[in-house]
């Protein structure tokens, strides 16, 4: 997050990236890029779990109930799941290029796969908001969290 995102409480907190890494993984993929002095260097993530249809409703109905991230807590993955897309992005130097491309499909990729039957997010930027509506997600309101204006996408179906 320290990467991709510059206010502070637009960053995901330690204990609630511990939370849904540890309850949902499969939905996480951390992407690198090779390092001038060698190896590599991680440069994005994106990720997705679902949540449970209630936290859905509140997202789409409610928006503005909501304020903090935390309440969009990782649900037990069944069939047509609500999926909400917790993270995709790119370091600064690496947006609208070929890395952000390949990981935008790979999460619509894994998105189709899940066979979702809704899907939600909460955006920072108008750069997640234009993924979110590549998504085919709707805005339902403003989300306040950490004293900013966020906007919460929904997509039913």
């Amino acid at each position: 997050d320290f990467a991709i995102y510059d206010p502070d409480e637009d960053r995901v907190d330690f204990p609630r990236l511990n939370h849904v890494l540890a309850a949902f993984p499969q939905g996480f993929r951390l992407w690198w890029t090779p390092a001038a002095a060698g190896g590599f260097v991680p440069v994005g993530y994106s990720g997705w779990y679902p949540i449970a249809p209630a936290v859905f409703e509140r997202l789409a109905t409610r928006p503005a109930s909501v304020t903090d991230r935390g309440e969009m807590a990782p649900a037990p993955l069944g069939p047509a799941p609500i999926v909400y897309l917790f993270s995709y992005g790119v370091a600064a130097p690496l947006r609208k290029t070929d890395v952000a491309r390949r990981l935008l499909a790979a999460l619509a990729d894994d998105i189709r796969l899940a066979q979702p039957g809704g899907l939600a997010a909460i955006t920072v930027s108008e750069d997640g908001a234009r993924v979110a509506r590549r998504f085919g997600m709707k805005a339902s309101g403003n989300v306040s969290v950490g004293g900013g204006a966020e906007v919460a996408f929904v997509r039913r179906g």
